[in-house]
C-alpha cells in the first residue's frame, strides 16, 4: 500500500515533529513491530547473488528523493561505456505480478508497467514485477552487464554490490520519525543500513543543505546529485497552469520559479496518479479560463493520453554526479568502466 494514497502530499507535520506526530506514536510502534517481523521472515530465504554487479538505488523516507533520476543518470553513465544496462523495480501503478515482464514502451503503457518504468525503458533495458529476484534472472538472460535496482534497499532475500541511500536536500528527512509519525520507512539507524550489501553510499540530491550533509556524512560516505534542468526550457513569454502528482510537488513549483516561468494557477494530484478525463477536463477548463499553456514534469508526461502529451508543456530535469564521483561508485562495487569503443 502507498501512502500516496492518503495524501495528495506528505503532511505538514512530518516536516516538524508537534503533537500531532505525538499521537502517532502508538501506531508507529506497531509498524516498527511488524516490519522487523517481515525482515526477519524475508532473512529466512536464500539469498540471490547476480552474476553481475547489482546497485539498488533506495531512499529512507516516503516518496519523492529523486531515485529516479539518479538511477537514469546512472543507466546513461554506463551506456555510455558500453556496458549493457538493466533497470529493475515493482513498477509501482502498473499491473503487478510476480511473473517479470519485459518493458517495451512502444507495446506498453503506464497502466501495465507504471510511469517510472516507461522512462527507465527509454535508456536501458527495463524488467518490471513484484517478485524481484525472477526479474534479476530475466536481466541476466538478456545480457545485462550491470543491474540497477529501483528501490528494495530492504530486500535481504537479494544481495547488493553497493547500495546508494538517496536523499533529498530539499526535504530532507523530514522530522526524523518514523511512519506514520514521519516520513520514515524505518528508526533512522535501520533505514540508513540496508540488508545484504557490501557497501554504502549516500547520495544527496537537489539543493545544497550543509546541516543535512553534515549529519549525512556522519553516518556513511555521500557523493552530492544536483538537479538541473534539461533543455529546451517552455517559453517565458507565456503563462501556464501547472500540474503533478509527484512526491514532493514543491519541487516542481521551485523549478517553475527558479527558471523565471509565469504560473497561474497550480494543480496538485497523490503521487503517480493516473489522470482521469474529468482530470483532464478539469485542467483543459482551468487553462482556458488563465488563457495558460499547460505545463507537467516528465513522470506525470507519461501518464497523459497520447494525444495530451503532444500539446502540453514539460519541465525536464535530471541529476548530474560528477565524474570522479561516479567512478567513486563504480570503484565501490567492483566494477571494471570499459573505455568508449572497447568491446565486451
Amino acid at each position: 500500500m502507498s501512502w500516496g494514497s492518503f495524501f495528495k502530499k506528505a503532511p505538514a507535520f512530518w516536516r516538524r515533529s508537534g503533537w500531532r506526530s505525538d499521537c502517532l506514536l502508538p501506531f508507529a510502534l506497531i509498524y516498527f513491530a511488524v516490519r522487523r517481523w517481515q525482515l526477519l521472515r524475508a532473512r529466512r530465504r536464500p539469498v540471490y547473488r547476480a552474476s553481475v554487479p547489482l546497485i539498488c538505488v533506495g531512499n529512507p523516507v516516503v516518496g519523492g528523493a529523486g531515485k529516479t533520476p539518479v538511477v537514469l543518470t546512472l543507466a546513461k553513465f554506463f551506456n555510455a561505456h558500453g556496458m549493457k544496462t538493466a533497470c529493475v523495480l515493482r513498477g509501482y501503478g502498473g499491473k503487478e505480478s510476480d511473473v517479470p515482464v519485459l518493458v517495451n514502451p512502444s507495446q506498453h503503457d503506464v497502466t501495465m508497467v507504471g510511469d517510472e518504468a516507461l522512462l527507465l525503458a527509454e535508456v536501458a533495458l527495463c524488467v518490471v514485477g513484484a517478485d524481484r529476484v525472477a526479474c534479476c534472472r530475466l536481466a541476466e538472460k538478456e545480457g545485462a552487464e550491470i543491474i540497477l535496482m529501483d528501490d528494495g534497499m530492504h530486500r535481504p532475500e537479494i544481495y547488493k554490490d553497493l547500495t546508494l541511500i538517496v536523499v533529498d536536500g530539499f526535504q530532507g528527512l523530514g522530522n526524523g520519525m518514523m511512519l506514520p509519525c514521519g516520513p520514515l520507512r524505518d528508526r533512522l539507524d535501520y533505514a540508513m543500513l540496508p540488508e545484504q550489501c557490501e557497501a554504502f553510499v549516500v547520495v544527496m540530491t537537489g539543493q545544497r543543505a550543509p546541516a543535512l550533509r553534515k549529519r549525512l556524512e556522519e553516518l556513511l560516505p555521500l557523493v552530492e546529485a544536483p538537479v538541473q534542468v534539461v533543455p529546451p526550457v517552455p517559453p517565458k513569454d507565456r503563462a501556464y497552469v501547472a500540474f503533478c502528482g509527484i512526491g514532493v510537488p514543491e519541487k516542481f513549483e521551485h523549478s517553475l520559479q527558479q527558471q523565471g516561468l509565469t504560473v497561474k494557477a497550480f494543480e496538485i494530484y497523490a503521487d503517480h496518479h493516473p489522470y482521469s478525463e474529468k482530470d483532464l477536463a478539469g485542467l483543459k477548463l482551468l487553462a482556458e479560463e488563465h488563457e495558460a499553456a499547460l505545463i507537467t514534469t516528465e513522470k506525470d508526461l507519461v501518464r497523459l493520453p497520447k494525444a495530451w502529451q503532444e500539446v502540453v508543456s514539460v519541465l525536464k530535469i535530471e541529476t548530474v554526479i560528477a565524474a570522479p564521483a561516479l567512478e567513486y561508485l563504480c570503484e565501490k562495487a567492483g566494477i571494471s568502466l570499459r573505455h568508449a569503443g572497447e568491446g565486451s
